[in-house]
C-alpha cells in the first residue's frame, strides 16, 4: 500500500500527509509523532501508507486536527480492507453518475469536493465492512 494511489484515491495516509501539510509551518512526521505519543517509526510508516493504524490512533489524530474522527475511521477502515483483499474494483466509465460528477466536478467548490469525497469514502467504508462481514455484494 503506497500513501497515494495512481489514480489519487483517498487513503488515510494522503488526509494525513493533507493535514500535516494544512500547519502553519507544515508539519513534519517528528512533530506527529510527539503530539500523539507514538514512535517516529510508527508515525513515518503511517504517513507513508505503510501501516494502518488503530481506532485508538485514528481517534487521537481526529482529535488533534480536529476533524471528524469518522472520516479517519472510515478511510483505516478501507485501508485495511484493501490491504487484506487486495485493490478496489474501478467504476465503469460509462456509469452515468459517475459521468455526470466528472463533467461538473469543476463548478464545485474546494470545501464541496472535499464533503463529497469524505461522504464517497464513508459509504465505501460501510460497504466495505458488509462484504468484510459476509454480506456478499452491496447492491
Amino acid at each position: 500500500m503506497t500513501k497515494e494511489s495512481d489514480s489519487g484515491e483517498l487513503t488515510f495516509a494522503t488526509e494525513l500527509q493533507r493535514l500535516m501539510d494544512q500547519q502553519d509551518p507544515p508539519m513534519e512526521i517528528k512533530e506527529v509523532a510527539k503530539k500523539i505519543g507514538i514512535s517516529y517509526e510508527h508515525a513515518r510508516k503511517l504517513v507513508r501508507g505503510l501501516t494502518v493504524p488503530t481506532d485508538w490512533l485514528c481517534r487521537n489524530l481526529a482529535r488533534f486536527f480536529a476533524v471528524d474522527a469518522g472520516l479517519f475511521a472510515a478511510l483505516a477502515q478501507k485501508d485495511r480492507f484493501e490491504k487484506k483483499y487486495g485493490e478496489s474494483h474501478q467504476i465503469p466509465v460509462s456509469d452515468e453518475g459517475l459521468t455526470k460528477l466528472a463533467s461538473n466536478w469543476q463548478l464545485l467548490t474546494d470545501r464541496q469536493k472535499q464533503v463529497l469525497l469524505s461522504q464517497l469514502t464513508l459509504f465505501l467504508a460501510q460497504n466495505l465492512r458488509k462484504v468484510g462481514a459476509g454480506h456478499g455484494a452491496v447492491a
